[in-house]
């Protein structure tokens, strides 16, 4: 057996508990709830090695310094209030934790994603009707860019319209009864 002190810089949950401890990570078990110490603390510890794991005995953890000092990092900020408290902006991250993060990225990619494809689409257009003749640039080279950029703008707004219209449902056409009449039948495939 060996032990180790140090500050415990990062504490992350997913499959297990990992633990950061001056620059080095341990495995804590899988449940958060039964760790003796947080974030910020300086402890020492009993811990076991396999392979190239490193696994903390919990029951050997003492807490040495466990102050408002020491737990206090860089990425806290103070809260305003009758009396000074502080908060850490530090996050676990859990399995349902991360996907409701990747949930809310999707959605910003998703709408980045959107944008491009009628950017892409409007340039298109815009290509589709100065070749074809439909699109008048004139003879000032000045006012040709402002035509064309202005007209690429209107058709990715657009654009952006009709395709958040479209996932939105509003192009779906309504199903008439007759359509999905044997639906709840049994069907033999035999």
């Amino acid at each position: 057996m060996n032990t180790a002190e140090g500050v415990v810089e990062t504490i992350r949950t997913g499959r297990g508990i990992s633990v950061s401890i001056s620059g080095t990570w341990y495995g804590a078990g899988f449940d958060v709830n039964k760790l003796p110490f947080k974030e910020g603390n300086s402890i020492k510890f009993v811990y076991t090695e396999k392979g190239i794991y490193k696994n903390i005995d919990l029951n050997s953890v003492e807490v040495v310094d466990a102050s408002e000092k020491s737990a206090m990092k860089p990425n806290q900020e103070k809260v305003a209030g009758p009396e000074p408290t502080f908060v850490s902006t530090t996050t676990s991250l859990t399995r349902d934790g991360y996907w409701s993060k990747k949930e809310e990225e999707d959605k910003f990619r998703s709408k980045e994603i959107r944008y491009e494809a009628c950017l892409t689409r409007a340039i298109a257009m815009v290509d589709l009707l100065v070749t074809s003749g439909a699109l008048s640039l004139g003879a000032n080279a000045k006012k040709k860019v402002e035509i064309v950029e202005n007209t690429v703008e209107a058709y990715t707004h657009k654009f952006y319209e009709e395709a958040t219209n479209a996932r939105d449902g509003a192009y779906d056409a309504p199903s008439s009864d007759d359509l999905n009449k044997d639906l709840g039948e049994d069907t033999n495939y035999e």
